[in-house]
């Protein structure tokens, strides 16, 4: 989920906000990531808000790609 509130933007997975509202740095870089995921089609909005998102099958992909490689 990506969506303003009075207090600055809130992304949110899994029940965790990721964004810190009123910390515009933080808060521009959270946007910029979901705009980049949303432009590498690793994710889709469910509505023209753009509020809730899917992940696609390319996501699914990625993610399972960056879990299998080891840590350095």
């Amino acid at each position: 989920m990506c969506f303003h509130v009075m207090e600055g933007l809130i992304v949110m997975a899994n029940n965790k906000n990721f964004a810190e509202p009123g910390n515009a740095r933080l808060e521009a870089m959270w946007a910029a990531a979901v705009q980049q995921l949303e432009d590498l089609k690793l994710m889709q909005p469910l509505s023209p808000e753009r509020q809730v998102f899917s992940i696609t099958h390319e996501g699914f992909k990625v993610a399972d790609r960056l879990r299998q490689e080891p840590s350095t």
